[in-house]
């Protein structure tokens, strides 16, 4: 055998050391060094890998779909000082004192310059999403402040202002010379926003509104970007002679031109959180504070100085639905965040398990943990569930883009676009979620490790069950609509099922399962869906009847819809989940490249039997005979080494540049673990600030 030391020198930013490389030979045919460190994967694996190299790019395409050049832009910005290195260890307050920098720097470069546009075309607009979309891969605490500065506080005068304000407030904002936020959410009331507490009283006297804070569960709490704003979008019930007149918004400047609070003015961190601690969250208490009547966001409501109270929207509910419509972006927003984090950590786990070997047989080299089936079962329907999500976000922007300017015509679209939003946030949030804890026990102990990236990821994520909504409360929204939905069909109010509707296929009927010759084609796993879809539909329904008895009152209805809570999450959860499959079908179909049609098939086969085999009240229900669910795990199981060949080129189409990779993930492309494990070294600091 043979026994050699190398001493490299190394260079550091921080400090000058010496690397100690030694390697171990022994002259036999198994040694395992060589075994693992000069092991390469399999002659037909790479012989798939260089195959699907030519695939990628329509890969990419399918999941880009639009802006191409801008992705690429957008992601060149983070890919460079000084974007780079990414940090895991700095404290709250210096990575929110990074993220606002790096912030200022991308709006310099013209990067959000459309962002400010009142209205955008198309064109514009999915720009737009192409390049927050890039945020969100490279950061999302950047990707937050980006959100809580533009989309909320900007967007947010730029849709209930007035001409006057919006000349006065939003060029100030969206060139970052005003810090803004959006100040909504109170400790006492986060998803019911109709009953928060903070008060907006009109004082005619003084032609001002008193901004006060009566209780402490009326504080704003968690409030983006709101530890630094100087001025705040604040959400209150406006009070005038007694009389409430519902949520209103007013600009509140918090400090003066020093930079102190003002008068009146209380703010404090929300302190140290599991992610996202690159955004500096506040509370807000308003002691009495009183702005000028002009305060009043006035595009759709105004209060003369006599203290008269107008609006061209009558309707109480109506005009807060049309104040806080525009607001569902955030939603959207969200989905493509969670996807693109998603892409991220799986890209990561996906690459680490070709190039990561565990256990031999007989004289063979250790095999790949990809090659292993309980791996194939981890990782490979997470491609499936990120394809599948991918085009659900594309269907939702274009739902989005393409809204009316007529304001009652508009009304209704948002009417959709606000439940379809809701399910569809809410279910990729738990996707992810679910996606990254599964990469991150995927990656042993390396997706421990936060320079890799797939841990500060699912802190960040985990944010989404939460945030712009409660996951649970926005799935019962959903339902609540769907459910107006089947009743008027059912009923014949009106006629069947509309024929353009979500709930169309039942004017043929619930499919019967049993009769569905080819149970594991597309259209075949999209009846079975739909099937699944009327199983929860019926029993929420006849749920529902049941707790009303008969009662008609507003009352009535909500203590019934309260008592039949689970029962509506699970139904959201079916509309939303065959909705996800449909569009899956018709992207496949419309805009997949015929090369890579097959593999997307595969893809799609494979959410909609995941979906199905994974509801155990589906599966234990006389809808889905045993016969039936035999078959569908067969077909499972066949999906998933039909899939392994070609698990790199899929992660590889989702277009992730190699620097904003965990470590682990073999960036190099060389199928060799040895350039993977030397990065991890070097990110690894093994002395601290101790002396040597």
């Amino acid at each position: 055998g043979s026994f050699a030391i190398a001493i490299v020198w190394d260079p550091d930013k921080t400090f000058n050391r010496l690397k100690l490389l030694v390697w171990v030979s022994v002259f036999s045919d198994r040694h395992p060094c060589r075994d693992y460190f000069g092991g390469r994967v399999t002659s037909s694996v790479v012989a798939a890998d260089m195959a699907g190299n030519t695939l990628k790019d329509d890969l990419q395409a399918f999941c880009d779909r639009h802006n191409f050049d801008e992705r690429q832009e957008a992601l060149k910005v983070f890919c460079q000082a000084p974007f780079l290195p990414l940090e895991f260890d700095a404290s709250p307050a210096e990575q929110q004192r990074r993220t606002w920098e790096r912030f200022q720097k991308i709006q310099k470069t013209g990067y959000l310059e459309d962002f400010k546009t009142q209205y955008p075309t198309a064109k514009q607009q999915y720009k737009n999403f192409a390049r927050f979309s890039g945020a969100a891969i490279y950061d999302m605490s950047l990707a937050t402040l980006i959100a809580a500065q533009l989309t909320l506080a900007g967007k947010g005068i730029q849709t209930m202002g007035s001409e006057e304000q919006k000349v006065k407030y939003v060029d100030d904002i969206f060139n970052l010379k005003i810090r803004g936020c959006f100040a909504m959410t109170e400790l006492g009331h986060g998803s019911n926003v109709r009953d928060i507490e903070t008060q907006a009283t009109y004082l005619p006297e003084k032609q001002q509104f008193e901004i006060h804070t009566p209780c402490d569960s009326a504080q704003k709490f968690w409030i983006g970007n709101g530890l630094g704003a100087n001025l705040a979008v604040v959400m209150a019930q406006l009070m005038i002679k007694g009389e409430q007149f519902g949520v209103h918004a007013f600009v509140v400047h918090l400090r003066n031109e020093n930079g102190e609070l003002k008068p009146g003015v209380r703010v404090a961190s929300c302190g140290h959180k599991m992610g996202l601690n690159g955004i500096a969250n506040a509370r807000m208490w308003f002691n009495r504070v009183c702005v000028d009547r002009d305060a009043l966001l006035s595009r759709y409501s105004e209060v003369s100085p006599e203290g008269e109270y107008s609006s061209p929207i009558p309707d109480k509910g109506l005009r807060f639905t049309v104040c806080l419509a525009e607001l569902v972006g955030g939603r959207m927003g969200l989905v493509m965040a969670c996807v693109n984090c998603g892409k991220v950590g799986l890209t990561t786990a996906v690459r680490y398990a070709l190039t990561r070997r565990q256990f031999r047989v007989g004289n063979q080299a250790e095999s790949l943990i990809m090659d292993y089936p309980i791996h194939q079962q981890r990782l490979i329907p997470c491609l499936a569930i990120l394809y599948s999500l991918q085009c659900a976000a594309h269907h939702i922007q274009h739902l989005w883009i393409s809204r009316s300017d007529e304001l009652m015509e508009r009304l209704q679209q948002m009417k959709t676009i606000h439940f379809i939003s809701s399910g569809l946030k809410a279910i990729s949030g738990w996707y992810v979620r679910d996606m990254l804890q599964a990469c991150r026990e995927a990656c042993g102990g390396q997706g421990y490790a936060s320079w890799n990236r797939i841990g500060i990821l699912k802190a960040d994520i985990d944010a989404a069950v939460t945030y712009e909504g409660d996951n649970f409360v926005l799935m019962m929204q959903c339902a609540r609509q769907l459910m107006r939905q089947y009743k008027k069909g059912r009923n014949g109010v009106g006629g069947d099922y509309a024929s353009d509707g979500f709930l169309a296929y039942l004017n043929s009927g619930v499919p019967f399962i049993s009769n569905i010759a080819k149970k594991c084609e597309l259209r075949s796993l999209l009846e079975m869906l739909q099937c699944r879809e009327a199983m929860y539909m019926e029993q929420l329904s006849k749920d529902l009847d049941r707790e009303l008895k008969g009662r008609s009152s507003q009352e009535a209805e909500d203590m019934a819809w309260n008592a039949c809570g689970q029962e509506a999450v699970e139904c959201g959860k079916a509309f939303i989940e065959r909705l996800i499959f449909e569009w899956f079908v018709e992207d496949i179909q419309r805009v997949a490249q015929p090369q890579v049609y097959p593999v997307l098939q595969t893809l799609t086969s494979l959410y909609g039997l995941w979906v199905i085999l994974g509801d155990p009240r589906f599966c234990g229900s006389s809808h889905l005979p045993d016969s039936v669910q035999i078959d569908l795990r067969k077909e499972y199981n066949k999906c998933l080494p039909k899939l392994r060949p070609h698990v790199k080129v899929l992660v590889d189409g989702f277009g992730i540049p190699d620097v904003l990779l965990g470590r682990i993930a073999n960036v190099s492309g060389s199928n060799d673990p040895f350039w993977s494990y030397e990065q991890t070294l070097q990110n690894s600091d093994f002395v601290g600030k101790a002396k040597l």
